[in-house]
């Protein structure tokens, strides 16, 4: 009898570390940001190569960041013209997830 609640306790905490990190994601790694853009203030969390290419756009399934046109940026060496970098995060090796649309043409 008494090894029930034992049993349940620890089912409790394997359930509470594997809901930490989906599959795939290694167990050293955190969460460090996240961004829905549901608030106006979101997008100062960006630093961009051009800020008037960029803007926060309401769509059916909620807010995203939106390139709007081709970035007045010129680069001394090859590289992209439409940067969004987040301000306050020096990252070493992390997973990016994000949800993407194409709209324009390809």
């Amino acid at each position: 009898m008494k090894l029930f609640p034992v049993l349940a306790a620890a089912l409790c905490a394997a359930t509470a570390i594997a809901a930490e990190n989906p599959a795939g994601i290694p167990g050293d790694y955190k969460l460090v940001y996240s961004q829905d853009f549901e608030k106006p203030e979101a997008i100062k969390d960006f630093t961009f190569s051009d800020p008037a290419a960029w803007k926060v756009t309401a769509g059916d399934k909620g807010n995203s960041l939106e390139l709007t046109k081709q970035s007045n940026y010129k680069t001394t060496v090859r590289s992209p013209f439409n940067i969004a970098l987040i301000s306050d995060k020096m990252l070493g090796d992390f997973i990016l997830e994000a949800d993407f649309i194409q709209t324009g043409k390809e």
